[in-house]
């Protein structure tokens, strides 16, 4: 493609040399058929008079006229050059101007061929670059946002394990906080349960099992942290009438006074003087030998102020 440029180039250089011989020559030709014309006026007018002279002398009037008549001629001859030069320069512009259009038509197909190829070729490698561009962006772009996503899903999932965490605490801390009012409730059902039973036993004369009732009602106002001086006052009541105390409930009566002797004093230390003294029995399981009292019934064993 340079070296049809330049070829171009050379070839113009080369017409416009031409052209300027062309136009050098056509000015020398020119001058010199001016000289000659001149000379030839001057010629002429020169022997003009000689011609009057032989002819008795023109008037005035006739040589002017005369004068005229050859500059008529004169310029005649010049407008013939002018238009003869003029049509020699018209039929080599029209015949650069052919060879230049026919030139250029040729070297323009080559150059647009080339040009075609170059462009195609240059498209073609920016294509593959912005290709290449492209993915590698793709590339980069999937590599951060897979990053982001993993430290994302490790800040999200970290966050979830502290919230369920959390939540997890607060519901065991619900859980508890309910399961002890729940406990506790119930502890209230059990402790009116066990004492409207021992009611129960006193009013049916059964004093001993009215007394073990109110007995497990003395230990669970301790857990629960209530009052027991009215319970103290119905274990009172109760051993007031027992003649003899079951062994149970006499090891539970020294347990029962070993917590509460400072705090309710004057109670325990009657309790102690009730069941210290009354006989304590428990029941044993019959000899198969033994005909005693009914058949399979346990047989009552005093272990402590037998009577």
């Amino acid at each position: 493609m340079l070296a049809i440029i330049k070829k171009r180039e050379s070839m113009r250089k080369q017409l416009s040399f031409i052209i300027l011989l062309l136009t050098i020559s056509l000015t020398t030709v020119a001058n010199k058929d001016s000289l000659n014309i001149k000379s030839k006026e001057i010629t002429e007018v020169s022997e003009t008079p000689k011609t009057v002279d032989n002819n008795k002398i023109l008037s005035e009037l006739d040589y002017y006229k005369l004068l005229y008549e050859k500059e008529q001629k004169n310029g005649n001859s010049y407008i013939s050059l002018i238009q003869w030069i003029i049509g020699v320069c018209l039929a080599f512009l029209l015949a650069i101007i052919g060879s230049q259009i026919f030139f250029n038509y040729r070297i323009n197909k080559k150059e647009l061929d080339y040009i075609k190829k170059d462009l195609d070729q240059k498209l073609t490698n920016l294509k593959n670059e912005l290709l290449e561009k492209i993915e590698l962006k793709f590339e980069l772009s999937e590599t951060k946002l897979k990053e982001k996503f993993d430290k994302g899903e490790k800040v999200v999932k970290e966050r979830v394990e502290k919230f369920i965490e959390s939540e997890n605490k607060m519901l065991e801390l619900q859980l508890k906080t309910q399961k002890g009012e729940l406990e506790r409730e119930i502890n209230y059902l059990k402790k009116d349960i066990e004492k409207n039973s021992g009611d129960l036993w006193k009013l049916k004369g059964v004093e001993s099992n009215a007394l073990s009732s109110f007995l497990r009602v003395a230990f669970m106002q301790i857990d629960l942290k209530h009052e027991v001086k009215y319970i103290l006052d119905d274990i009172i009541e109760i051993l007031n009438d027992l003649a003899e105390i079951n062994n149970s409930d006499y090891n539970k009566l020294d347990e029962l006074c070993s917590k509460l002797e400072v705090s309710n004093a004057d109670k325990i230390t009657r309790i102690k003087e009730l069941y210290n003294k009354k006989p304590v029995y428990e029941f044993v399981e019959r000899k198969h030998d033994s005909f005693d009292g009914f058949l399979g019934m346990p047989l009552m064993k005093y272990v402590k102020n037998k009577k």
